[in-house]
Parts: structure tokens; C-alpha cells; sequence
């Protein structure tokens, strides 16, 4: 596996890219070196078009490679098969909410868990990160478990060898809009946390990524002004949550709608968020903030899903009240001189 995104839309192995988007009931996948590109079933004489074919995963939750197999999430089952499709398989279940967040490393799965709970007649968020040994039932090892009566935003983990961070972030509405914003570092292997960050700020945290020297937060704010204009900066952190770099502020657009921070990349997107028809514009930018490629996509707004020695990685999916829904995976190559390619466009009504 060369990379995988927070929400497992797309991952890859060699030069073969797996797809499920946007909970969509099918997998794909596209060849980079042949071209090919289609359902991932396996089976012979299939004709991938009910639930008898190995592609179809019923609204999944998100997929990953580890060992040599894709994994899913589908209801509270996660599933598995090889690589080219076949042997398809239930290898456990997973207690709790359906189609959790999960992430599966070094024999663990780990789920994220957000549930609305009222308590005395008030209104709660429950977060909690639990894990689960692979291959066997059980209740699984609470590692994070709070209640909030804050808008919680949606937490994420990463890993790096034994130690994994968890961010959780709240949304504290008032007259002057703060985030308050707990990371915690887990030791994997002696059971021992801390908290390295624990803040209040006007800026919230965009995305949570790791690299060779240590953390990197896409951070986002509003400015002071009428227009209601955003600032964007990318920040680098060590292992304890220090902070080595504060990155450049970036004046956003009026039209600015998002943002995705890769490991070596930022990439922002403006375009009107609610037009089908909109041609919409992307940007990336290298660490230093150096402009490398600008373009358009047609269609609706895409979004940023990985890096890799193909360069970036977009998916679309957008929606035609005659024809239905539509997905795109579209490569952006990081030379200039070269176009965008749609690797895979389908659809369904």
C-alpha cells in the first residue's frame, strides 16, 4: 500500500488504484500500467449486476489494503478478499454504529464512533476510539471516550510506527467563534497517552497528516471582515506537538469552498458550491507555498484524495436529474505540461 486517505475512498497497490466512492454499493478499480479499469469481481461469467457479483459491498464505509487484502466495513461486518477479487470473505464483527470510521494497523482495527445521546433532557455528542484485535469478536479496548455538549467536528487519527494521534475538535459558537483542540499521542505498545496539544484558537484544523520530521495542520480561519473571506496557513509540528513552522497565511478567495493537505502538497478548490454546471478551479501548492499547477474541472466540486509518484489523485461525483448519479477518479500529473486524465467515470439512475 503507497498511500491511504482518511475516509478509504481510494488506496492503492502497485499500479492497481481501488475505488469506492462516496458510499457507493460497487468497487472499482483502474490499472495505471494496462489501462484497464472496471468492477473488481474475479468471478467468471459474472455479469457485476446484482448482489451475487464479489464488487458489490452495500454501502461501505470506506476500504484499505493491509496483508495483501482489501478490507470493508459494511453495516457492522467487515469484509475482505484478495486483490484481484476473489475469495471474498465476513472475517469478523465490529459492535456498535453502522459503517464506522476504521483503520486497520499493525493487527488492530480502530474505530471512530460519534453518537447523539441525551442525558437529563440535554443533548450530547458521544466520541470514542475503540480497538479491535483482527480476526477475533470481541468487545474491543476503549482508548478515547468523552461527552460532549459542544458541536463536535469530525475527529481523525493517524499513526506513525507504534504511536497514533487522535485529534478531536469542538466548535464553540459565540459572539467570537473559537475551537478548542485536544491531540492526544498514544504509545501503542505500553498502553500510555498524553495530551500534547490542548487549545483554544480562532483557527480550526482542515486536516491532520504525518510525515518524516513530524505533524502537519491544514489550519482555516475568517477574517475580521464583512465579506467573510478565509486564511488558510499549514503548520508543522514535532512528535510532542511543539510548533517547528508556522505556515504562511493565505488570503482565500470569495469563492473559496475547500481545501485538502497531503503530505507535500495543499490543494484548494474555489467554484459555486451548489452548481452542477460550475467549471471549477484547483490549486496546488508545494510546502514552502510555491504555486506548482493550477487547472479546471467541469462538473461538480472534486476533491483531492491522495499523492503518489502518478501524481495527484481527484474524485468527482455529481448528480443529473435525467441521467443520475456520476463518479469520476481523474490523475492531475504534478509536470505542468501535462493534462488531467479521467481514469474512471461511472454512473448509475
Amino acid at each position: 500500500m503507497l498511500y491511504i486517505h482518511t475516509w478509504g475512498e481510494v488506496c492503492r497497490n502497485e499500479s492497481v488504484y481501488y475505488v469506492n466512492l462516496n458510499e457507493e454499493d460497487w468497487l472499482y478499480y483502474y490499472d495505471a500500467g494496462s489501462g484497464q479499469s472496471g468492477k473488481l469481481c474475479g468471478k467468471p461469467e459474472c455479469m457485476h449486476d446484482d448482489n451475487s457479483c464479489n464488487a458489490y459491498i452495500e454501502m461501505s464505509g470506506g476500504i484499505q489494503i493491509y496483508d495483501q487484502h482489501l478490507y470493508w466495513v459494511s453495516g457492522t461486518v467487515l469484509y475482505r478478499c484478495a486483490l484481484d477479487g476473489t475469495n471474498r470473505e465476513i472475517v469478523q464483527t465490529i459492535p456498535g454504529i453502522i459503517n464506522p470510521f476504521f483503520v486497520i494497523h499493525r493487527g488492530y482495527i480502530y474505530c471512530a464512533y460519534m453518537d447523539n445521546v441525551i442525558v437529563d433532557a440535554e443533548d450530547y455528542t458521544e466520541v470514542s476510539l475503540v480497538r479491535y484485535k483482527l480476526e477475533e469478536d470481541s468487545d474491543g479496548q476503549v482508548l478515547f471516550e468523552e461527552r460532549y455538549s459542544n458541536v463536535v467536528l469530525p475527529p481523525r487519527c493517524v499513526f506513525d510506527g507504534d504511536d497514533m494521534y487522535w485529534l478531536v475538535e469542538l466548535d464553540q459558537v459565540g459572539d467570537y467563534r473559537e475551537f478548542e483542540r485536544l491531540l492526544l499521542r498514544y504509545d501503542l505498545a505500553s498502553g500510555e497517552s498524553s495530551a500534547i496539544i490542548h487549545e483554544s484558537s480562532p483557527w480550526s484544523t482542515k486536516s491532520l497528516t504525518v510525515n518524516k520530521d513530524g505533524l502537519l495542520m491544514m489550519e482555516l480561519k475568517r477574517t475580521d471582515a464583512e465579506d467573510y473571506r478565509f486564511i488558510v496557513k499549514r503548520n508543522e509540528y514535532d512528535w510532542n506537538g511543539q510548533l517547528r513552522k508556522n505556515g504562511e497565511d493565505i488570503l482565500l478567495p470569495e469563492d473559496f469552498v475547500g481545501a485538502t493537505a497531503l503530505e507535500n502538497y495543499t490543494v484548494l478548490y474555489t467554484g459555486y458550491k451548489w452548481s452542477q454546471e460550475s467549471q471549477w478551479k484547483y490549486q496546488v501548492f508545494a510546502l514552502n507555498d510555491e504555486l506548482i499547477r493550477e487547472g479546471t474541472m467541469e462538473g461538480k466540486m472534486p476533491g483531492c484524495v491522495g499523492e503518489d509518484t502518478n501524481g495527484l489523485i481527484f474524485v468527482q461525483f455529481y448528480w443529473d436529474e435525467e441521467d443520475g448519479r456520476f463518479y469520476k477518479l481523474v490523475n492531475v500529473p504534478l509536470d505542468a505540461e501535462k493534462k488531467d486524465k479521467v481514469w474512471i467515470e461511472y454512473g448509475r439512475t
